[in-house]
């Protein structure tokens, strides 16, 4: 089975076609220029405020504010694999909610500490917070009684 083609590799060879047939110095060759990727890693929160002071020092530099608001300048997230000697966490136990509504706002409190909830029968779901939840990955059981 092929591996998929790296997606910035792909961008960078349609940039530089692109860049062949659109004239130098004109608006699309500027929109087309180079795209600078950052990786930053964020585990704690000084990584946090380390990250907020490297854009606010870029802020201050206009050509890489305009680059960074034109996409030129994009940031990812360095997504590490975990230890494979740190063991897996319990799964916490699942939430119950008996009644009312679960919103938008109530899933995303629910998904940081929390993978499934059980619904009782008396309890409506917006369609936000289903579309939420599954984004999240947070799995919504009905209770079976």
């Amino acid at each position: 089975m092929a591996t998929p083609p790296d997606p910035d590799l792909l961008r960078s060879l349609v940039r530089e076609i692109l860049r062949d047939l659109v004239a130098p110095g004109s608006p699309a060759a500027a929109a087309l220029a180079p795209v600078r990727v950052e990786t930053v890693s964020i585990e704690d929160d000084a990584d946090l405020a380390a990250f907020v002071q490297r854009l606010l020092t870029l802020f201050e530099d206009t050509q890489a504010r305009e680059d960074i608001r034109a996409g030129r300048h994009v940031f990812r997230l360095n997504r590490r694999a975990p230890a494979a000697t740190t063991p897996a966490a319990p799964e916490p136990l699942p939430e119950r909610i008996d009644a009312g509504v679960l919103s938008e706002a109530k899933v995303i409190a629910l998904a940081a500490s929390r993978r499934r909830v059980v619904l009782g029968k008396r309890v409506a779901v917006t369609p936000l917070a289903r579309d939420k939840a599954r984004e999240l990955g947070l799995k919504l059981e009905r209770e079976r009684r």
